[in-house]
């Protein structure tokens, strides 16, 4: 881990944490948060998977704002895909912040598509039929893999976890160190559609879109949480050339192609991650717009063709939902159910775990006690 000082000693100062932010647009939303705060004082913390690639961003970011001894990176080790890593480090983060330490923001960056390959025609058929809508076409364009699960013997869906339930997890353990006015930072995509969600596979690992329905469930569950008291906010990156497509597409073919879309005036197609990040840094460190924070309100990452970073305001889709006005209530999806769903699964998952782990302790100091045993009988 490469720091400046313990967080204990900068309680008065912001402390982000930010998933998957080694690199792409996290790695964008904690070099804007720094630049934000570099000349009060900062704590950013590097929630990633991969702590050598975390460890390299990390002196990058100190390289470039690291001047002041109030600017602090931490790395923290933190794979949003397994339930045992986020709970470790939630526990490790709440010991840096002893005693008095507290989290402005969480920045909920992570995630990840399993792609399968890409298709070409799609994509091509796509842009030729509707060229305004080619960016929400991608969950056509993208075949994915189908019912994989995490490797942890949990059998989560492994897209399902590492883009939702990841953060749903680290957000229930952390929530009371929050600051008063805290605030939680969902990302959500241009793909998440009402028809890539199906209440009844919640984990999609029958579905062939579990990135988009990964990523719609946080459109449901987020102005659920908000409803209860938490200040969350949705943000929408847009489309950037990052390694989502995981080198199935050579970079410069996506910033080629992502320029020509742009060059129509299609929006949200923001090219950079500096640019994509641009509404996440928004929500956490800038907005003073309450309804923001309601739930209720996706704010999207734009550049003009010009090159010009701005935001957009669009409210969050009910389509599929059930929605009350009064007494009278739309046919659909009941986002109160599906919290509940998704609590009993927290609940369900906690609990395996905490029995694993107790097996585990048994099981050593069985080893243990045998291994004592036998020392005492060899000198008998």
């Amino acid at each position: 881990m490469m720091t400046r000082e313990n967080p204990t000693q900068m309680s008065n100062h912001p402390v982000y944490v930010v998933t998957g932010s080694n690199t792409g647009i996290g790695y964008s939303i904690a070099d804007q948060l720094l630049e934000i705060h570099g000349k009060t004082g900062v704590t950013v913390v590097l929630a990633c998977r991969n702590l050598a690639k975390a460890s390299v961003a990390c002196a990058s970011l100190l390289a470039k704002h690291g001047l002041s001894p109030s600017i602090k990176v931490e790395v923290l080790e933190c794979d949003l895909s397994l339930a045992a890593s986020v709970l470790a480090a939630s526990v490790e983060l709440r010991t840096r912040l002893a005693p008095h330490g507290r989290i402005t923001a969480l920045v909920f960056n992570a995630g990840m598509i399993p792609i399968d390959c890409i298709s070409i025609p799609a994509a091509v058929r796509a842009f030729v039929r509707n060229p305004a809508n080619v960016v929400n076409a991608t969950g056509d364009t993208i075949i994915q893999h189908r019912g994989v699960i995490t490797r942890d013997g949990l059998h989560l869906g492994e897209a399902f976890a590492a883009n939702f339930f990841g953060h749903f997890l680290l957000l229930r353990e952390l929530e009371d160190l929050l600051v008063e006015d805290g605030r939680v930072i969902w990302m959500t995509s241009n793909t998440a559609e009402a028809k890539f969600f199906n209440a009844e596979d919640l984990m999609c690992l029958k579905g062939t879109h579990p990135y988009e329905s990964a990523k719609r469930l946080i459109e449901i569950v987020a102005p659920e949480l908000s409803k209860r008291g938490l200040k969350c906010a949705i943000a929408n990156p847009g489309v950037s050339a990052t390694d989502v497509v995981q080198g199935k597409v050579p970079l410069w073919a996506v910033v080629i192609f992502l320029y020509i879309v742009r060059f129509f005036g299609i929006v949200g197609v923001n090219i950079t991650p500096f640019n994509s990040a641009k509404a996440p840094v928004y929500l956490a460190a800038e907005s003073l717009d309450q309804r923001d924070f309601d739930g209720q309100m996706i704010v999207m990452s734009d550049t003009s063709v010009f090159g010009t970073r701005r935001i957009r305001k669009v409210p969050v889709t009910t389509d599929g939902l059930s929605v009350c006005h009064g007494d009278v209530c739309t046919i659909g999806v009941s986002p109160k159910e599906i919290l509940k769903q998704v609590e009993a699964l927290r609940a369900s998952v906690k609990e395996h775990l905490s029995a694993t782990e107790s097996v585990t302790k048994m099981g050593v100091d069985a080893v243990h006690e045998t291994m004592t045993r036998g020392r005492g009988q060899k000198r008998a």
